[in-house]
């Protein structure tokens, strides 16, 4: 196993943003390497950039001098930069598609940019739309993409079976957001991502509905803490969804199984349309 200070400079950059969380700032990520290879060199920290698929100034290093999307399996399509100097973990379903293409006005010296090809949220809203329909579109010819679609549902959407079963109970089988009590669209969602056995604790998850799950995934809507109420992000203030924003949250009957608020802290700290809107509210 090859030592820390052997490692290449980005890999360095990249096990940091991964070891602090899979979140960090340029300043938490030096002061990590730094702890481990005194000797690094911090200009090296422009790597960041270089690995973050919506960062314009990726476009000026060589390892991006070709066109690419990001759904193509890169080692460098590893970040996404949010705020002022913070990274995290590059995450295809939260963060969307991106490409690298050819663009003449850049002003890159290779001659390209970067932009977005797919929308998550416009996906969630979709997927919404499709369960609400009780139908799914299926083609009888693609039975390896079905099968995978299945399996990645049941690893990826329903959780552990012992953790949604405890869901189901703690909440009686009903969403806590929407009340939907059908069996079949209840998802048993993590507040902090699945990261283990360990995170699948009653007080780390929340029993939604599966287009409310997708949404609460990707940041969309959050709970506040302190009153348990719904927020919901001003990206969807033209839909339905609209009108659950400042509703109260369905409580489990015992205490014992309610939500961490800290988890539900951490998740709305996770929405930046929450700090920009003040109370995160949609709803005049």
């Amino acid at each position: 196993m090859a030592k820390f200070e052997d490692l290449r400079s980005w890999e360095k950059a990249l096990g940091a943003v991964v070891e602090l969380g899979g979140k960090a700032s340029r300043k938490d990520v030096e002061d990590w390497i730094l702890t481990r290879d005194p000797g690094y060199n911090t200009n090296n920290l422009a790597d960041l950039y270089m690995l973050s698929v919506n960062s314009p100034a990726r476009t000026g290093y060589t390892q991006n001098e070709k066109p690419r999307r990001t759904d193509q399996g890169n080692r460098y399509d590893r970040l996404f930069k949010v705020g002022k100097g913070a990274f995290e973990v590059y995450d295809p379903v939260q963060h969307g598609i991106w490409e690298i293409y050819p663009d003449a006005s850049s002003g890159s010296r290779f001659g390209v940019s970067v932009r977005r090809v797919s929308n998550p949220v416009e996906q969630a809203l979709a997927d919404a739309e499709e369960v609400a329909e009780q139908g799914v579109t299926f083609d009888p010819e693609d039975i390896v993409d079905a099968r995978k679609r299945v399996t990645a549902d049941i690893v990826r959407r329903r959780g552990q079976p012992a953790f949604r079963k405890a869901l189901m109970g703690a909440y009686d089988s009903a969403c806590a957001i929407t009340g939907c009590n059908l069996p079949a669209v209840l998802e048993a969602a993590h507040i902090y991502p699945y990261k283990g056995v360990h995170t699948n604790v009653v007080s780390n998850g929340i029993l939604l509905r599966a287009d409310i799950h997708t949404l609460f995934d990707l940041r969309l809507i959050a709970i506040e803490s302190e009153k348990m109420v719904i927020r919901v992000s001003p990206e969807l203030i033209d839909t339905d969804y609209a009108t659950l924003d400042g509703s109260l949250v369905r409580l489990p009957k015992q205490d014992s199984d309610r939500v961490s608020a800290e988890a539900l802290d951490w998740h709305w700290s996770q929405c930046g349309w929450g700090a920009e809107s003040g109370s995160g509210s949609v709803v005049e």
